[in-house]
């Protein structure tokens, strides 16, 4: 049965109310309104779906011209068609109101033919430019204008099938973290980044003789695009050309945002397959590369879609295993690079599965990091290690630190110091046992949220460690900003086939640096004797790795740190728990550094040129110098390893007493200068020597 429509009145005289009301009863359902204001409040508060309105100009309370206004305002209701009431004599007021958005107009007095025909003809337009829209929305984006993902997939498919000869590649791309644009800068910001990258993609596959693109969801975009008749060499050209333009044009969009693109790309061998699946498997691709700041795409291959089905497998068995305590800690110890005995050890999951053994935790763990389920396992390894930890107390144990990872995902729970604080208290233990190690690149996802975080664990006594130290791209940066209490440092710097020395540079200078920064250094994947022995020369304080030990089951570790420490009880070896934090070790403060320390300000104003110099091995190194230094050493005469300035360092640092000792170099005009050198000891750093030269030029 055909439902009858409904028409809403507005007029302030009853009289026309009821003439309108008897020409069109037999019609409609008739809904009436003695003025504006009322209308309007029928129209947004009741559930009555209106077909058109009849609205008469001249009314009190609120008339028809600011009616027409507040529908226009209003998206639900701008597709009602508004037929306004005038006389004869009032053209003026029709034209007004039409520019307003009136649809049409009815003159007194009334013809109820005219009447009939116009609002049936209104009612029918408003239905068929509703269709158009629904139409329009179900296939192009509403905020770019793009295809939606039906209908590109439906456009996709109709390229592709009726160009079966040709060479396609399907692309998929989003941008990294594009959540924390929306965050920090607000979702209209988010919304001009994702019409911004919207209106780039026509120029760039403009070039191919076929294509389609549009905006799946959120910030991910895909193109289907002919590679046939390009001028690319191959598919690796295609996409490298792809890439770096996207990426240019990122780049131009705002200086502020660090905005980095994952694609996903599919050769596509068959143009039968589905196109949903072609964004399947390119998606497969896209997740391989996230993250990465180097390998910004990835092609799909067979492997990833094997991959998915394991992870499938793994996901299926996660909560049973968590609940069956499948999953147990390992401990790999770290060790005192000066003692050589065991300084606490770091705990790492491992998964002993029933049937499958050992798991590894490379296989199972960014599975639990991309569905979430990270943060249950985290929880269950940090209550796992504090019982052990209460355990170890209560059997009167040797009590050494345990590190626990701290994933990025974790850092989002603005619960997180709570929940420490909560563990410590549950179960009695000191908080500087509990170690807190977070990889570098979590520091960078949110760096504001992890300083208040970071502030906060540590001012409840917990030790943070930055681990992976020098694995990311932002590592100086994040150290300055982060007054992290440890640095791990990645022994990946120090590659196999390197023969120039550039990675153990790079160690001892971040060694060094930690120093000045009052921080404490473990070097991670320490391997090989020489890798120990180098990393003691350097002055590193811990060192973790194969070399020492693998991770290994807590009771092989419980017996490995009581043949080393004996059973000498809690009270006794509790002190060792601070170890791994400068806060409470003798360390070397580099007050030189620091501008507004009087000694700094005393060091920048001496008349005479002077320097700070790292001393070691017979070979000294200027650290800084002041603003004299230069006005008699210019960079192309600094008398850099004079055996004589050597002399005076070594003979200071052997004997921690100030010395003086004169010579001579000759400057870039050819003339001779003669000078007196005063070195003074400041402090010891592993192998090395801080000491303080002050020269005087005796013919200045």
């Amino acid at each position: 049965m055909k439902s009858i429509k409904t028409v809403l009145i507005v007029d302030d005289n009853q009289i026309n109310r009821e003439i309108l009301k008897k020409f069109l009863k037999d019609h409609y359902n008739i809904v009436e309104a003695e003025n504006g204001q009322v209308a309007l409040d029928i129209l947004t508060k009741n559930r009555i779906e209106f077909s058109a309105v009849l609205l008469d100009l001249t009314m009190p309370v609120m008339d028809g011209y600011t009616f027409l206004q507040h529908i226009q305002e209003d998206s639900r209701l701008k597709n009602v068609p508004i037929l306004v009431t005038t006389s004869h004599s009032e053209s003026e007021k029709e034209i007004e109101a039409l520019k307003m958005g009136a649809w049409d107009f009815v003159t007194k007095p009334y013809n109820p033919d005219i009447i009939l025909f116009r609002l049936r003809n209104a009612i029918n337009r408003s239905q068929l430019e509703t269709l158009r829209e629904i139409v329009y929305l179900t296939e192009f984006d509403k905020l770019t204008g793009l295809f939606t993902k039906n209908h590109f997939f439906a456009e996709t498919h109709k390229i592709l099938t009726e160009n079966p000869k040709e060479k396609f590649i399907f692309v998929r791309f989003d941008i990294d973290r594009f959540s924390l644009i929306n965050s920090y800068f607000g979702i209209a910001q988010g919304d001009r980044l994702i019409k911004y990258i919207a209106g780039t993609l026509p120029s760039l596959v403009k070039t191919a003789k076929y294509y389609t693109y549009g905006r799946i969801e959120g910030d991910v975009f895909a193109a289907c695009v002919s590679f046939n008749g390009l001028k690319y060499q191959d598919k690796y050209e295609f996409a490298v050309d792809v890439v770096d333009r996207v990426k240019k044009v990122l780049g131009e969009y705002n200086r502020e945002f660090d905005i980095v693109p994952s694609f996903g790309l599919y050769e596509i061998p068959d143009n039968s397959i589905r196109p949903d699946i072609l964004y399947d498997r390119s998606t497969l691709a896209a997740k391989t590369c996230k993250g990465s700041y180097i390998q910004l795409y990835s092609w799909y291959d067979d492997s990833m879609e094997q991959q998915l089905k394991q992870d499938q497998n793994i996901a299926n068995e996660m909560t049973r295993a968590l609940e069956e305590n499948q999953f147990v800690p390992f401990f790999q110890p770290k060790y005192d690079l000066r003692t050589n005995k065991i300084a606490g050890a770091e705990a790492l999951i491992r998964w002993q599965h029933p049937e499958k053994g050992l798991i590894p935790p490379a296989s199972f763990i960014p599975v639990f990091e991309r569905n979430g389920f990270v943060s249950k396992v985290d929880y269950y390894m940090w209550e796992n290690v504090c019982k052990t930890l209460r355990k170890w107390i209560d059997e009167g144990r040797t009590i050494l630190p345990i590190s626990i990872n701290v994933s990025r995902i974790d850092l989002y729970n603005p619960l997180l110091v709570d929940v420490f604080c909560n563990l410590i208290d549950k179960y009695q233990i000191p908080p500087n046992l509990l170690n807190l190690e977070i990889t570098e690149s979590s520091y960078m996802d949110n760096p504001e949220i992890m300083l208040e975080t970071m502030h906060r664990l540590q001012k409840k006594g917990f030790v943070v460690m930055m681990d992976d130290f020098g694995s990311g791209y932002s590592s100086l940066n994040v150290l300055k900003d982060m007054p992290v209490d440890v640095l791990k440092i990645d022994m990946k710097f120090l590659s196999n086939d390197g023969q120039d020395g550039r990675s153990e540079s790079i160690i001892a200078s971040i060694v060094r640096m930690a120093k000045w920064l009052n921080m404490t250094c473990i070097a991670e994947g320490a391997e090989t004797f020489n890798q120990v022995q180098f990393l003691k020369n350097i002055g590193c304080e811990f060192a973790q790795g194969y070399f020492y030990s693998k991770p290994i089951p807590q009771d092989e570790y419980e017996a490995l740190v009581e043949k080393e420490y004996g059973s000498v009880g809690f009270d006794v070896i509790n002190s060792t728990a601070d170890m791994f934090s400068p806060r409470n070790q003798e360390k070397f403060t580099n007050i030189f550094w620091a501008g507004e320390s009087e000694i700094a300000k005393y060091f920048l104003e001496i008349k005479n040129p002077a320097a700070i110099y790292e001393f070691n091995n017979g070979h000294y190194e200027l650290l800084r110098v002041n603003s004299k230094y230069y006005e008699y050493f210019d960079f192309s005469c600094n008398p850099t390893e004079s055996p004589i300035i050597t002399q005076s360092l070594m003979k200071c640092a052997k004997t921690r007493q100030s010395t003086t000792m004169d010579y001579s170099f000759t400057n870039s005009e050819g003339k001779i200068q003669f000078v007196s050198l005063k070195t003074e000891y400041l402090k010891e750093l592993g192998d090395k020597h801080i000491l303080l030269g002050i020269h005087d030029f005796k013919n200045a």
